[in-house]
Order: C-alpha cells, then sequence, then structure tokens
C-alpha cells in the first residue's frame, strides 16, 4: 500500500505531456515500473534523465515512511560501466580497450608522476591527451577533459571525457581534484613531445595502445 500511494502520488504531480507509466507487481518482494516515453500530446520523446538516482532517493524516502531498514546510498565513486556504443565503437576500430578504458590508464599514470597541478596537466598534453581546462568565475580550474588522438566525432571535433569519467576510482580521483585546483591556470610550458604511452607496443602489452 506504501509503495502504491507513492507511486501515485508522484504521478499525479506529473503535468500534461509527461510519460504515461504503470507498475506491475512481478513477485512479493518487487513490482516493475513501464512508461512510454514518447509524450501522446506533443508526440515528443522523453529523455528519463538520471531515472536512477531519482528513484534511489524516493526508495529511501519509502524507507523512512514505513521504517523499514535503510539500505546502503548511491556509491557515486563507481566506476561508470561501459555503454554498448563504446564496446561497438572499440570493436570497430579493433582496439581492445575502449577510448575511456585508454584514457583512464593513461590520466592514472600521469596523475600518479605528477607532483603538482601544472605538472599533472602538462603530462597529460606531453601524452597528446589533449587537456581542456573548466575556470570558473573566481578564475579558479574546475574540471578537465582529455581525448584520445583520432578519436573524434563525424564532423571532425574530438570525443571528450571528463575527468569524472577517467578516474572514478576515490584514490586518483581525490589526488586529480586538489592537482588541478593548485594550478596557476596558466598554459602549460612547451615540451618536447614524446610518443605517448597509450601508443606505445601493442594492447596486449598492458600500456593502453589502441
Amino acid at each position: 500500500m506504501g509503495t502504491r500511494r507513492r507511486a501515485t502520488d508522484e504521478g499525479n504531480r506529473d503535468s500534461p505531456g509527461r510519460a504515461r507509466w504503470i507498475a506491475v507487481r512481478h513477485a512479493d518482494d518487487h513490482i516493475h515500473l513501464m512508461a512510454i516515453l514518447v509524450s501522446e500530446q506533443t508526440g515528443k520523446r522523453i529523455y528519463p534523465y538520471r531515472d536512477y538516482p531519482r528513484l534511489r532517493a524516493e526508495c529511501r524516502t519509502l524507507e523512512h515512511e514505513l521504517g523499514l531498514r535503510s539500505t546502503a546510498t548511491s556509491d557515486k565513486t563507481a566506476t561508470q560501466a561501459l555503454s554498448r556504443r563504446e564496446r561497438g565503437k572499440a570493436d570497430r576500430k579493433g582496439w581492445e580497450l575502449t577510448a575511456r578504458q585508454q584514457l583512464r590508464r593513461a590520466v592514472s599514470q600521469c596523475a600518479a608522476s605528477a607532483s603538482s597541478g601544472d605538472e599533472f596537466l602538462r603530462e597529460l598534453r606531453r601524452e597528446g591527451l589533449n587537456p581542456r581546462t573548466t575556470v570558473g568565475g573566481d578564475g579558479e580550474i574546475r574540471g578537465y577533459t582529455v581525448s584520445l588522438p583520432g578519436d573524434v566525432t563525424a564532423d571532425g571535433r574530438p570525443v571528450a571525457f571528463s575527468g569524472s569519467e577517467t578516474c572514478r576510482r576515490p584514490d586518483v580521483a581525490e589526488a586529480n581534484r586538489p592537482l588541478v585546483n593548485r594550478t596557476s591556470g596558466r598554459p602549460p610550458d612547451r615540451l618536447h613531445r614524446r610518443r605517448p604511452r597509450h601508443a606505445r607496443g601493442p594492447p596486449s602489452s598492458g600500456r593502453g595502445g589502441y
């Protein structure tokens, strides 16, 4: 009853044009929610962006309201799962590792060998990872993106991944954050380019080649 009431309350707050849905009781311990992702009123597709985190928050609320034992909170530090599209692209290009996996390895190596934010960004640039920083209104660097050489979209733009996508392990992510925030914000010094680590040797050598 509590789950039905909560789901109905959530549905009543939806405005016209939102997804229509039903709940199907599959067993005594769980239900399935099925939704139509095209609006009957507008004909537009509905994108359930971040539906899992929102559903998780509703489950936590139900646990509190019904006096149930609280389950663990979402682990936002877990490594993001690879998508079918990423795996398919790697197969088409003959890569043993996907672009994100190659970048995780290369960025982790750069973070481990850098002793400052400037050095970290220089290492990324030297590896050919094309680092681009995001600067806040106070002039502090808030984040960065990296991309693999030659990995571009249909219109020729680099396929960029954020630092959180390439280093989601707590030990590396926490190490990268102060490194980036401590940088001066100036472009890295020009250095002689060397062959990137992720391009040395065949993929089977474990160096993240492609």
